[in-house]
């Protein structure tokens, strides 16, 4: 079978709700950390109705919903404890969303450091709240994996490599929204930064994948341990102002193929031919 979806009972989906809905929450009351900055762009439909708060309640508990369902699909197969199943989760979750908080766009400029610091601790508490909630009411105590974590020095050179390509091409080619012109060497940082954060998060995911083929890997990965977060991420700024919604679907779908196109080449190229090439150069 291409991908063993895991069967999650009522019990089960009660907790990742429950588990949500905290996460959720918690979000909420760290709002205050945000600053409100001085938006280039008008605030969106829902914004302006008055409705961004409710409606932010349940895009994040839908969101995390999404991602605790995720986390089943791992969990069993990953050689953890449930709390180190549950923090490890949130962390490497929480990596790549960061990770995007920091890409260089003209809606970030103007701000500090410390005041985008902000971003990055209300969701990057969340997140990781969510992970240690997922572990101790939902992770089972097994810690079996016959799986290796193979591919760590491939993942880290050939994920921000696609990443970096597609990109490119969308800066040049397509010419999304961006930063590209302005801050081209902070861009391009920022891309092979974010690329290789995810393939640190591949390396620790890989085990748990519920796929025995090369090409069941890396579809899984990027669409359900990346492409879900980085979603979700991306389309709160949609929630929240009036942005183009086709630039920001593009280069949501372009870098999820980047990521499945990078893990997949990983998968064909372990990292010990890697070692072997290495060897042979020298």
């Amino acid at each position: 079978m291409f991908v063993k979806l895991p069967t999650v009972d009522a019990r089960r989906l009660k907790l990742i709700v429950l588990a949500a809905i905290i996460a959720a929450f918690v979000r909420v009351m760290l709002q205050p950390l945000i600053p409100e900055g001085n938006n280039q762009v008008d605030p969106s439909v829902v914004a302006d109705a008055g409705l961004l708060i409710p409606a932010f309640i349940l895009y994040a508990i839908i969101a995390y919903i999404v991602m605790g369902y995720s986390f089943t699909m791992v969990e069993k197969r990953l050689p953890w404890t449930k709390m180190k199943k549950g923090i490890a989760y949130g962390l490497l979750f929480g990596l790549i969303w960061v990770a995007y908080l920091f890409e260089p766009i003209p809606l970030g400029e103007g701000m500090s450091f410390v005041e985008l610091l902000g971003y990055p601790i209300a969701d990057g508490v969340s997140v990781l709240l969510l992970g240690i909630l997922l572990g101790h009411f939902v992770a089972t105590e097994q810690e079996v994996s016959n799986r290796t974590s193979t591919g760590g020095l491939s993942a880290l050179l050939f994920v921000p490599l696609m990443m970096l390509v597609i990109r490119l091409f969308e800066y040049v080619i397509v010419d999304i929204y961006s930063s590209f012109d302005d801050r081209t060497l902070d861009t391009i940082i920022w891309v092979v930064v974010t690329g290789l954060c995810v393939g640190i998060v591949y390396c620790q995911i890989r085990p748990g994948l519920p796929t025995e083929t090369a090409s069941g890997r890396a579809v899984v990965f990027g669409v359900f341990f990346f492409g879900i977060p980085i979603t979700f991420v991306n389309f709160f700024v949609v929630l929240a102002l009036d942005v183009d919604i086709a630039d920001m679907g593009l280069r949501t779908a372009m870098d999820i193929l980047a990521v499945i196109l990078g893990v997949l080449i990983v998968e064909k190229i372990p990292s010990r031919s890697l070692a072997v090439i290495s060897v042979k150069s020298d």
